[in-house]
């Protein structure tokens, strides 16, 4: 007898894949529908039949971007799945193969770290931005403040320094409860765990270290506790790739990297996307790069409209079309501590905010259509 969830996680191990043809598994999907309706086969026939002779999946790189040393195991394959939803194959979009690595849990809600390596490129502004206009529209966020300056904490905190934050959940001493770390703000709808320069304590640089304490996947857990509460969960990142940005990386679906339209204020997105690639390979499979943002941008210097035409060429879709101006209006939003939709709400700057969020939504929704092309249930 053939389990209803057999034919959803048909691809791994890669050794089951090749014990049955694609005429089997047609034949199979066709028992399940008659037996248990229409749906139960999850898997598109014809498009498992399309990729005979490529079920095997293609092996690990055995070299990384990043610095790799051998370990014990794959260890995506511990990441905790009792919050997430059943796992989905989906074709790989880069070849089109089906891979073990392609049957990702699809999140219920989104997941995002803002990165980059260089500081005042407009991280915490991007967070600030999807919390103006989460709250706008009345969608639940949570922002998870990793950097010890903790500058969005002071956006939203008084006395976000006197408080526990983000570092007991780095803390391996403790056990903490996150429901005790999330602070209210003034905003019904946004919420916070915030951050200090308690931070600097737990924030290793030794990626040997915390790897072998399994650190990295410190909020991989008490995240997923907290999925079904937020329409959004968004991490700040400080601009280094050191311990906070690991586990936050392990922790998200999405990224995106902000960054300037110069020479310097690009410097750094390549070691962003190789972590990227890293932790894919080896902790969370549903990581994806959302895109680059161009923030700061000012329109009237030649040279940066220079440089974005030449980001826009190399990255092509991965940035986002949406460029975040140098106004005043977002400084003064940040100064006075109100969210833009709020403090201006007809204004450029608060226009520019809710363009960045509805293509952030879209573009999550392109690549969650990727993710589930051969599914019957989604069409894209």
């Amino acid at each position: 007898a053939i389990g209803r969830r057999t034919l959803a996680t048909f691809a791994p191990p890669a050794p089951a894949c090749r014990l049955f043809s694609p005429e089997l598994i047609s034949f199979a999907g066709l028992l399940l529908q008659s037996v248990f309706g229409p749906g139960s086969a999850q898997v598109s026939a014809p498009v498992l039949a399309a990729r005979r002779g490529s079920l095997t999946p293609p092996q690990p790189p055995t070299e990384g971007l990043l610095p790799i040393y051998p370990l014990k195991k794959n260890q995506a394959d511990d990441l905790p799945v009792e919050h997430s939803p059943p796992a989905l194959c989906a074709s790989r979009p880069s070849d089109g193969t089906l891979w073990a690595d392609a049957c990702l849990p699809v999140p219920s809600r989104d997941i995002l770290t803002v990165l980059n390596l260089k500081g005042g490129v407009g991280k915490t502004h991007a967070v600030w931005l999807l919390a103006s206009v989460s709250h706008e529209r009345r969608k639940r966020m949570l922002a998870i403040d990793t950097d010890p300056q903790g500058n969005l904490t002071n956006s939203f905190l008084r006395d976000g320094e006197k408080t526990p934050g983000v570092e007991r959940l780095l803390d391996p001493s403790t056990d903490a409860d996150v429901h005790s770390l999330i602070r209210r703000t003034q905003y019904p709808t946004i919420d916070i765990i915030p951050a200090s320069s308690a931070v600097v304590r737990f924030d290793l640089s030794d990626q040997r270290a915390w790897e072998q304490a399994d650190l990295h996947r410190s909020f991989v857990e008490p995240v997923n506790e907290l999925r079904d509460r937020y329409d959004l969960i968004v991490f700040d990142c400080p601009p280094r790739l050191s311990l906070t940005s690991f586990a936050a990386l392990c922790a998200s679906d999405f990224v995106i990297v902000p960054l300037e339209a110069a020479d310097w204020g690009a410097q750094g997105i390549m070691q962003v996307t190789a972590a990227i690639d890293y932790v894919r390979s080896r902790f969370n499979r549903r990581l994806q790069l959302l895109g680059y943002l161009v923030s700061r941008f000012k329109r009237r210097r030649a040279y940066q409209q220079s440089y974005l035409n030449q980001l826009r060429s190399h990255f092509g879709a991965s940035t986002f079309d949406t460029v975040i101006p140098d106004l005043a209006q977002f400084e003064r939003s940040v100064t006075d501590a109100v969210l833009l939709t709020e403090h201006a709400t007809t204004s450029p700057a608060a226009r520019i905010a809710r363009e960045f969020f509805d293509e952030r939504s879209a573009d999550l929704g392109d690549l969650d259509c990727t993710r589930l092309a051969v599914l019957d249930r989604k069409r894209c």
